[in-house]
């Protein structure tokens, strides 16, 4: 019972991470397009529709083999090319995630009818102050995020994975004038440098935890990812508290 007790505690303080999380399953084949109904991608192959239920009220779905999207009464029907396995999923106070359909046989085929859904897990983003949060950061180079290669715009791009709202980052993270914001509305939000600028002349460096490389020079036409995630200091402070209580109580006696 006393290593049972103990876990719990130590599960709820490694959990002590507060924001909205996509919690996508595998999709199933349900049936078949009837030829009537059926559509083609550019190649002229018959795509695939794949029915989506959700109650996400802003959802958001990219990907290259996406070629229709169309709201229903439960969520969105998605019409998608043959072979596709999976798709981006952004939403306004989500982090982007990328939803692996779990298909075995090479993705979706064509014509078929597929079903899938898509919840969220984990309380509201957070909208406190930057003081009652620990927020730590990992920063890599995309080498195969074309984003600016095929963009007439050719300036590095950084691009913020977070469910933390934008006016957060603007307020307590990022330096002001040093980027020029392109998508703020949700993850990934879209940032566009000045070639040969540094990172940590953009992001407040005394602010972020994490191993980063602040030295790093942001350079054309490349694409910069820094994932952000946070916990609530108050609430893990309550559960060490909690746990050291529990170890103590139940320790054997002498």
């Amino acid at each position: 019972m006393r290593k049972i007790l103990i876990f719990s505690i130590c599960f709820a303080l490694a959990s002590s991470v507060w924001g909205y999380e996509f919690h996508a399953g595998e999709v199933t084949r349900v049936g078949n397009i009837p030829q009537d109904s059926q559509q083609t991608d550019d190649n002229g192959d018959i795509l695939a529709e794949v029915s989506v239920e959700t109650d996400i009220p802003v959802l958001r779905f990219e990907g290259w083999g996406l070629y229709g999207i169309e709201r229903t009464e439960k969520g969105y029907k998605l019409l998608l090319s043959d072979g596709f396995s999976g798709i981006l999923l952004r939403a306004p106070g989500f982090k982007a995630y990328y939803w692996d359909f779990g298909l075995q046989d090479g993705g979706l085929r064509s014509a078929g009818v597929y079903h899938g859904k898509i919840e969220r897990t984990g309380p509201a983003p957070y909208m406190g102050p930057l003081s009652d949060l620990e927020v730590k950061g990992e920063f890599e180079y995309r080498m195969w995020d074309l984003a600016v290669r095929f963009s007439k715009d050719k300036r590095p791009m950084l691009k913020i994975n977070t469910d933390l709202p934008f006016a957060f980052l603007k307020k307590y993270l990022l330096q002001e004038g040093t980027y020029e914001a392109q998508e703020t509305n949700m993850a990934y939000y879209e940032l566009r440098i000045s070639e040969g600028v540094v990172l940590q002349d953009i992001v407040r460096k005394n602010l972020l935890h994490g191993d980063i490389a602040w030295e790093t020079r942001l350079e054309s036409p490349n694409v910069y990812r820094l994932d952000l995630s946070w916990t609530d200091k108050k609430y893990g402070q309550a559960v060490a508290r909690d746990l050291q209580k529990a170890i103590k109580e139940n320790a054997p006696r002498k």
